[in-house]
């Protein structure tokens, strides 16, 4: 549940406003990230919400879930590969369900096995950080191309438009 700054769980009308005000900020740090990498907000906005559910059952706060989701799309374009499947290559990681189409954990060199130790030592965050911090960097240079040029004023245009704001958070809202 929602735990408001006295520790106290939060119900009703306080849970569902402290859930607005999560997700609003939440919604603001994700556009940011989105113009460092060639995702559209939507796209990281997907990734996130691929991520979100093991990524806390593994522990991971809120902050780490999307940080770990902006890396793992970093890397994802540092390699080539198409954002339409950085979703399920970040859910793959994220659950340690690393198959032979799981392409972003294959070229960092990532197994399931590594992932259930991290998991297992409260590491998952460590261990993705440690894993992508080199093609994240690549991915940074690569959203200043032309292509990550392009692709953050066609989100800059979304957004001004409202396009994004289309409910990406309702799920975050019930909890």
């Amino acid at each position: 549940g929602i735990r408001d700054a006295q520790d106290r769980t939060l119900a009703g009308a306080e849970k569902f406003n402290a859930a607005q005000q999560l997700s609003a900020e939440l919604m603001r740090k994700i556009q940011k990230n989105a113009l460092l990498t060639t995702a559209t907000t939507e796209q990281l906005v997907e990734a996130f919400q691929s991520a979100l559910g093991p990524l806390s059952a593994a522990g991971l706060s809120l902050d780490q879930s999307r940080k770990a989701t902006l890396l793992i799309v970093q890397a994802a374009s540092a390699l080539g590969v198409p954002m339409h499947q950085v979703a399920q290559e970040v859910r793959a990681i994220a659950e340690g369900s690393i198959d032979v189409n799981a392409r972003l954990a294959k070229a960092l060199g990532i197994t399931n096995e590594q992932v259930k130790a991290a998991k297992e030592h409260g590491q998952l965050f460590s261990f993705i950080v440690e894993q992508t911090e080199a093609f994240a960097a690549a991915g940074d240079k690569t959203a200043q191309s032309f292509l990550g040029l392009t692709s953050s004023i066609v989100d800059i245009s979304s957004q001004l438009s409202g396009g994004v704001f289309a409910h990406p958070f309702e799920k975050l809202k019930e909890a």
